[in-house]
């Protein structure tokens, strides 16, 4: 596990790395911890609430470079032009609908990773309607978000930009956490970056498993007993 150090971020989800590369920003609705290296986020955190999906505010269509970054580092929509990947939202658009601001931040850059289309419009979309879905019975769910990269040094990243150098994620994890009284669960979620379709039941895993996929360590701020005992189950059927 990576050393990591407590800050405090929207809904206080994770630790921050302690890594020279990474930048923490504060968006509206969403907190994205962003590496220089890669050009994509470590991961995204944000709180979803039953009250954040009883609005609609339109949809952007316009994606924008990070004014928090530094030019060098700053990813712009045309870097995917041509790549043959989506710009696919970590925090997703249908999530920070709750107001014009929250809508405009989720199209920052920081908050896009190269993503396989039919992943991007199916599977992924599908978790992230489940999370909605969810959130009614729930009332607020605290989520994680983002990409992983291989470890192996023998397989370097694929990488696209007309710019800027961006790595392409292997996969992606979303980690889901509920407090609801009498009803605390956690669950966690890895896709592979790929056309191939991905349901929920095959999937699913404990948050545990994708800490140790990421070594990040997710809702930290939980009683130490509490935290083990929700971060070693996953069981689906209790989310619906």
């Amino acid at each position: 596990m990576k050393k990591f150090i407590a800050i405090a971020i929207v809904s206080v989800i994770v630790n921050v790395s302690v890594w020279c590369q990474d930048i923490l920003i504060r968006h509206c609705g969403f907190t994205v911890s962003y590496n220089c290296d890669h050009l994509t986020a470590n991961w995204v955190s944000w709180m979803l609430t039953k009250s954040h999906i009883s609005r609609d505010v339109p949809r952007y269509e316009t994606f924008y470079p990070d004014p928090s970054v530094p030019s060098r580092y700053r990813v712009t929509s045309s870097d995917y032009t041509g790549s043959g990947y989506d710009r696919g939202h970590l925090c997703p658009a249908a999530d920070m609908s709750w107001s014009p601001q929250s809508m405009h931040d989720c199209f920052y850059m920081t908050n896009i990773c190269p993503q396989n289309s039919q992943l991007n419009r199916i599977s992924w979309k599908q978790l992230e309607t489940a999370c909605r879905k969810w959130v009614l019975t729930e009332d607020t769910l605290y989520i994680v978000a983002g990409p992983v990269y291989s470890k192996a040094v023998a397989e370097p990243a694929e990488a696209i930009g007309n710019t800027h150098k961006i790595d392409v994620p292997i996969g992606f994890y979303k980690v889901i956490l509920s407090l609801r009284k009498g009803h605390q669960k956690a669950i966690g979620f890895y896709y592979l970056n790929t056309s191939q379709k991905q349901s929920l039941q095959k999937t699913c895993t404990t948050v545990d498993q994708i800490e140790h996929l990421t070594g990040i360590d997710f809702f930290h701020w939980l009683d130490d007993t509490i935290e083990k005992q929700l971060e070693s189950h996953s069981r689906l059927q209790d989310w619906h």
